[in-house]
């Protein structure tokens, strides 16, 4: 530990060490100029280590001029490093017949070059060709050699373009000891955060300057905006972030927001995001880890348009009636996914004159309509039925046959049940009965037909509702719907009135 600034502090990791001769137990071997001048010792610094030391005190004759420098010191890629000094200092007034010429202060250079080049006699011994750094005065200085404070002493010198540089200390009259040289860089080190990772990198030529470092997202996470990118400034810190990355689908935050880890057996995530995975919904589930969704289990089902975060049932969902294209979609498990049922047809114009009505059940996704004459406009109706109930009706589709007998849709009045035959067992699960009404248009008006149409379809094993005051006489219904029906199928089971 040293003090700078009379705070002890040691060395953090963002600082990058080039010469430290605290760690030199061999002499130095550094440049002196002239011989006479600075002198190589060991010596005790104030943690009682041994360290190498260069010291001179020359004040009792006047205009001394004596240089020391140090070996080649290869900056690593660094634009601006720092210099810490730490010395003691010996009070001129406290030595007799100083004569004026003592001083309490020294200078310090530097100088640029690609190699190892420096000799006895190059680079000169002034200031031009070296870079005057400063010139360091002493804050403390002790008035006999038996006592003395350090001081302790950072600079800092750049920008550097060439490979190294030396370090050269000029005496002009000091009494004094350099106990140690500490040359260093600042960089900002590497990073992993907020799913992202930065390299390390080197602070800029100035100490206000802001160094690009380009980022990267940590495996398993996608960036939600791009550049990525970080700012080292010139105290090694980072600053003014830009982009962000977050776990992809299957992953979550993990490790403090540094990686993303696979959702585990049993999981998933749907989606990109800082959210955790969720546990699979009812009746289903996620073998491997880094699920993106769960699938059903055996004999569960799940509608092509739901959310991953729905449960599985034990039954398809289907949309029923209204004539708009409806869809059944099947989960992992069902021996036959991907089965679609779509009913489409155009609007039909208002319809006039309709006198009758008859009704075809069918258990398929299909019916076949008998009995039709030529050169007649029918109009059909389609709605299901499940084991939830009746759909809507669709909207009204007209049709006319050819008068020459046979039976055909032109193409504006096309009627679609679209389907795939391997699938019928499953449309008489998932559907359970299709019905098919077919309104026949007549020339003459039946002024009674509109109170007339059922509010409920007749279909094999299921009891309907007749209403009462539609008829005078209920018989009169059955008649009615008994025209193109097997009369077996129909009886009147009860009569009740009106609010039951």
């Amino acid at each position: 530990m040293l003090p700078v600034d009379g705070v002890e502090v040691g060395f953090p990791a963002k600082f990058e060490m080039l010469m430290n001769t605290r760690l030199e137990t061999a002499d130095l071997k550094w440049m002196v100029y002239p011989e006479t001048g600075w002198e190589e010792l060991s010596g005790i610094d104030d943690e009682t280590n041994t360290v190498r030391t260069y010291e001179i005190c020359q004040i009792n004759k006047p205009n001394q001029n004596n240089w020391l420098r140090t070996t080649y010191i290869p900056r690593r890629g660094a634009q601006r490093v720092y210099v810490e000094l730490k010395f003691t200092m010996r009070d001129c007034a406290s030595i007799p017949d100083a004569r004026g010429s003592c001083k309490e202060t020294f200078n310090v250079y530097y100088f640029e070059s690609d190699s190892d080049s420096a000799t006895r006699s190059s680079p000169a011994w002034m200031e031009n060709p070296y870079v005057k750094v400063d010139t360091v005065a002493a804050d403390s200085v002790f008035p006999d050699k038996t006592r003395g404070r350090a001081n302790t002493k950072t600079l800092h010198l750049g920008p550097l373009n060439r490979n190294g540089f030396y370090l050269a200390f000029q005496d002009q009259g000091a009494c004094m000891a350099l106990l140690s040289v500490r040359v260093y860089f600042k960089k900002c080190q590497a990073l992993v955060s907020g799913f992202a990772s930065f390299p390390e990198t080197v602070t800029g030529a100035e100490p206000t300057s802001l160094v690009i470092a380009p980022g990267a997202c940590v495996p398993n996470a996608v960036e939600v905006s791009i550049p990525l990118k970080l700012h080292c400034n010139g105290d090694g810190e980072w600053m003014v972030p830009f982009g962000a990355c977050t776990c992809g689908p299957g992953y979550e935050p993990a490790e403090k927001h540094t990686a993303c880890k696979a959702c585990a057996p049993g999981h998933f995530k749907a989606t990109q995001g800082e959210g955790l995975c969720s546990v699979c919904p009812r009746n289903s589930g996620a073998s491997s880890p880094g699920a993106t969704s769960c699938s059903c289990l055996r004999g569960h089902y799940r509608a092509s348009n739901d959310q991953p975060e729905m449960p599985c049932t034990s039954k398809p969902r289907a949309g029923c009636g209204g004539g708009v294209g409806r869809r059944v979609g099947w989960g992992g498990g069902f021996p036959n996914p991907g089965l679609n049922l779509s009913i489409e047809f155009f609007p039909p114009p208002q319809e006039s004159n309709e006198s009758s009505a008859s009704s075809i059940v069918s258990i398929t996704n299909s019916a076949v309509i008998p009995g039709l004459r030529n050169g007649a406009t029918y109009v059909v109706q389609v709605r299901a039925r499940t084991e939830e109930g009746y759909g809507a009706f669709s909207r009204k589709k007209d049709f006319r046959t050819l008068s020459g007998g046979t039976e055909t849709w032109s193409r504006r009045e096309e009627f679609l049940l679209i389907g795939s035959s391997a699938s019928v067992i499953f449309v008489l699960l998932v559907l359970g009965v299709l019905t098919v009404f077919c309104l026949r248009k007549q020339r003459k008006r039946d002024p009674d037909y509109s109170e007339k149409l059922p509010p409920n379809i007749t279909i094999p094993g299921i009891k309907v509702y007749i209403d009462p005051f539609t008829y005078e006489d209920p018989n009169e219904a059955v008649r009615e719907f008994a025209k193109e029906i097997d009369i077996s199928y129909v009886k009147i089971e009860e009569v009740i009135g009106a609010g039951r």
